[in-house]
């Protein structure tokens, strides 16, 4: 951040206030991409941490850069003034709280796959770094794999684990789940990359703990866990605390299994994607480890439970943990995002302010590690079956991820987002 005195801050507020009534304005955040301010209103200046302005909708994303003054805290009081639809989004407070703040990409590494359609086989992966908002290359050309889905960054950022076919050329023109393996893809070294999996059964969702020390992941059907840097994962001798370990459960499937800094795993247990009776549930990963059912109503708590409603894809963010859910029993069965908090699992659900329109899908939250901000995948003015947007959880305003990194979003699907957060840079 800039040590630029406060008065070139004040002179700067001085400035937007004059030109507030006759001109979008667009500007930086620290390092950060700025979206948008009021509907249909001028630009609003933020003014906690770094004197920002941000472009109202409709106007241009701004480049990425250092914020040009220290700010001016407290301007505006919590909440700012005139935020909203067709109004002035005025000067926000105390990081920039209001009505219609502007949406941003923090610092960090964004990861998706496109496809035409899932039995396919046709997907690709790309990883999209901010600020700047620049697609690298494609990932299955990279480390000749095919078909790559549910990419996870390891906690450091510097290697990818993916759910994907071993490569061949061409790439099967469909997907046979059967092939899925486990890679972890060494980003900062391409092609470099070690295969965890080596089977005849799915592997996929797989999931990085907190501290990078190991992975759970799908292996035909139920949760298992492999210890980071051990030996391949042995699904013959899956009893290894420090290698391959296979919990024990029974019943129907477990799926996107997720784990917390506390070592609280959650899954998804359900048939299929159309399961009225789909719910998640979670449990203690010492008890998993020790042995103990986790399928077993006596070790797992009944997380999320709607009647004749399907939940699925769980996401932890502490402190809450994110899913999926239809909207309501009956058919067409649209999703929706909720989220409840990770120490009252069973209390009340809290539901995304921008699920606006009911035939609408939203789906798929993950957190950008800054706040309530997600990206998430939505059909919503989108330019293909499912596209890739940026809102704050609760707020209702949410916007294309095109309008940080141009070219993501196409005439295809691009779904399966996660986001790495870089660790803020080092003081001077």
């Amino acid at each position: 951040m800039s040590g630029r005195p406060l008065l070139d801050a004040a002179w700067v507020v001085l400035a937007v206030l004059a030109l507030n009534s006759c001109a979008r304005l667009i500007g930086l955040t620290e390092n950060y991409y700025i979206a948008s301010g009021g509907e249909g209103g001028n630009a609003g200046l933020e003014t906690a941490g770094g004197a920002d302005v941000s472009a109202g909708n409709g106007g241009s994303a701004a480049t990425a850069g250092s914020a040009t003054s220290a700010g001016v805290s407290g301007v505006g009081g919590n909440g700012g003034l005139g935020a909203g639809a067709g109004a002035d989004a005025g000067l926000a407070g105390d990081g920039g709280a209001g009505d219609a703040p502007g949406l941003f990409v923090p610092p960090g590494k964004l990861v998706f796959e496109r496809y035409s359609t899932y039995a396919a086989g046709d997907s690709k992966m790309y990883v999209v770094s901010f600020p700047g908002g620049t697609i690298g290359p494609e990932l299955t050309a990279s480390y000749k794999i095919c078909s790559p889905y549910n990419g996870i960054f390891s906690p450091d950022g510097s290697h990818l684990v993916v759910g994907a076919v071993p490569g061949t050329t061409p790439c099967p023109s469909t997907l046979d789940r059967n092939k899925l393996e486990l890679f972890i893809l060494d980003l900062d070294h391409p092609p470099s990359m070690q295969r965890v999996t080596n089977n005849t059964t799915p592997d996929e969702d797989p999931q990085y703990s907190p501290d990078g020390t190991f992975i759970l992941f799908k292996h035909d059907g139920y949760t298992r866990r492999w210890v980071v840097s051990s030996t391949p994962f042995n699904e013959t001798a899956c009893k290894d605390p420090n290698g391959s370990y296979c919990f024990n459960s029974s019943g129907e499937p477990q799926t996107k299994p997720v784990v917390s800094d506390t070592g609280l795993v959650c899954y998804e247990q359900s048939q299929n994607q159309s399961d009225p009776d789909g719910d998640i549930y979670c449990f203690n990963l010492a008890d998993g480890l020790a042995g103990k059912d986790i399928s077993s109503d006596a070790n797992r708590i009944h997380a999320i439970n709607h009647n004749s409603i399907y939940d699925s894809r769980p996401v932890i963010a502490a402190p809450y943990l994110y899913f999926t859910r239809w909207r309501v029993p009956a058919a067409p069965h649209v999703n929706f995002i909720q989220r409840t908090l990770l120490s009252n699992l069973t209390g009340t659900d809290e539901s995304c302010a921008f699920c606006t329109d009911p035939g609408t899908g939203y789906e798929d939250a993950f957190s950008l590690g800054e706040g309530d901000l997600v990206v998430f995948s939505s059909n919503a003015n989108g330019m293909g079956k499912g596209d890739l947007f940026v809102a704050n959880f609760s707020g209702q305003e949410s916007r294309s991820i095109n309008d940080f990194a141009p070219g993501v979003n196409t005439a295809l699907d691009e779904l399966g987002a996660a986001y790495w957060h870089a660790p803020p840079a080092p003081t001077p």
